[in-house]
């Protein structure tokens, strides 16, 4: 009896690239390294979701990135 896996589409070509740019993103507005680490990873996790190395890239706007922009005493989304 043969057994169906599921899977997801993800395509890791650019993470890295996405990691480092939101870690410059993350120096540029002084965001302290505990948070930016997380917020850079989640850059890169949320770019990985789409083919291609910028289809998948999030704006500031994206809700998956406001808990890491959220009681932002920098107000690093003000920086676009």
């Amino acid at each position: 009896m043969k057994q169906s896996i599921g899977y997801c589409k993800i395509a890791f070509i650019g993470a890295g690239d996405a990691f480092i740019g939101a870690v410059l993103y993350a120096l540029c507005a002084n965001m302290p390294p505990e948070r930016m680490l997380p917020f850079a990873s989640q850059v890169a996790a949320i770019g990985c979701r789409a083919l291609g190395a910028r289809a998948g890239l999030p704006q500031l706007t994206d809700p998956r990135l406001k808990p890491f922009l959220l009681n932002d005493p920098q107000n690093v989304a003000t920086l676009l």
